[in-house]
């Protein structure tokens, strides 16, 4: 935790304030080129590279937890001398601002595995604690953990029109979104689905289905098989995309035992004996089939999921949210 967290460091940090300081001289070009490298400035640049690379397929292949995350800092510190051999302003701050905040996250990272995950699980192996299922049984280690990860790859995502992701969380976790566009209105649609077993693991996947391949059928975009480049759900559950033109009907057959949800993201449709406009939704769960018309430009999301069980019944297994966000120009 502390060799990661600043020992690591205290090499960067030295040839940045002294060796680049003392020796400006020493990163000057040679008078001989010796295979292509011109300086001492270009052999630690490569060898930096090497060291990204070195270190980022040996911690793939690491099987013991903590060493996963010690070659993954041999990585990281990689950068941070490609970004001093750079000898630019952009180039030092970047390389001293990952030595700060990898040296947070690294030791935030061993601290998650060695004082809340091997304390309690006595395992570093990777393949044993998979099996433990350690997102039910170490929730806020999971949760850390993740937000540390998260953190350490820089990770954010735009999800723009057209565009689906799925995000399996650990219970307790929370996730925000934002309108990306500092000019036009974003329509946000969520869908909450309940966790069955097993359930993923925690993470997220995102893939785009155009509006060609949504055009006047139904394309399913999530299933638990992941068909036809679907997206993967841990449920028993299938859904569904349309973009239905005036006057074009569908019809989707439901098996035995399954139930539909229908939601109508915008435009008007008519549903049997009733009309849905933007933002309805309506449960089919005696039919045998989901029939229905649009009357204009339409757009509407279907999930087909297990029926309610008899005698009595309880609620389809998910819930929506819809919301609108908006950016003015002039918000900071």
């Amino acid at each position: 935790m502390l060799l990661a967290g600043v020992v690591m460091k205290l090499g960067a940090y030295g040839c940045l304030r002294v060796a680049m300081t003392l020796f400006p001289a020493g990163l000057n070009d040679w008078s001989l080129h010796v295979m292509g490298l011109h300086s001492w400035r270009d052999v630690f640049a490569l060898l930096a590279v090497i060291g990204i690379v070195y270190g980022a397929m040996v911690a793939l292949v690491q099987k013991d937890f903590k060493f996963v995350i010690g070659y993954s800092s041999v990585s990281h510190m990689g950068f941070v001398m490609l970004g001093l051999m750079t000898l630019t302003t952009i180039g030092l701050s970047g390389a001293v601002l990952q030595m700060f905040s990898h040296g947070i996250i690294a030791g935030l990272l061993f601290g998650v595995v060695g004082r809340m995950v091997y304390d309690r699980a006595h395992t570093r192996e990777l393949a044993e604690l998979h099996a433990m299922n350690l997102g039910k049984l170490l929730p806020f280690a999971s949760i850390t953990f993740t937000i540390a990860c998260v953190d350490s790859m820089g990770h954010s995502g735009v999800v723009h029109a057209g565009e689906f992701q799925r995000m399996c969380a650990v219970p307790g976790a929370r996730h925000s979104e934002t309108n990306a566009s500092r000019s036009d209105w974003a329509h946000v649609f969520q869908v909450r689905l309940h966790r069955s077993e097993p359930a993923l693991e925690p993470g997220r996947e995102q893939r785009r289905f155009s509006a060609g391949d949504r055009r006047g059928g139904l394309c399913i975009i999530a299933s638990p098989d992941a068909r036809r480049g679907s997206l993967r759900l841990d449920q028993d559950t299938r859904m569904y995309s349309a973009l239905l033109d005036p006057g074009q009907h569908i019809v989707h057959e439901l098996a035995a035992e399954r139930a539909a949800w229908l939601h109508l993201v915008q435009g008007e449709v008519t549903l049997g004996d009733l009309v849905l406009t933007s933002g309805d939704g309506a449960g089919v769960t005696t039919e045998r089939a989901v029939s229905l018309t649009a009357r204009e430009d339409s757009e509407i999301l279907m999930f087909d999921v297990a029926g309610p069980e008899r005698p009595g019944s309880r609620p389809l297994p998910c819930s929506t949210d819809r919301h609108d966000e908006h950016h003015r120009p002039d918000q900071d």
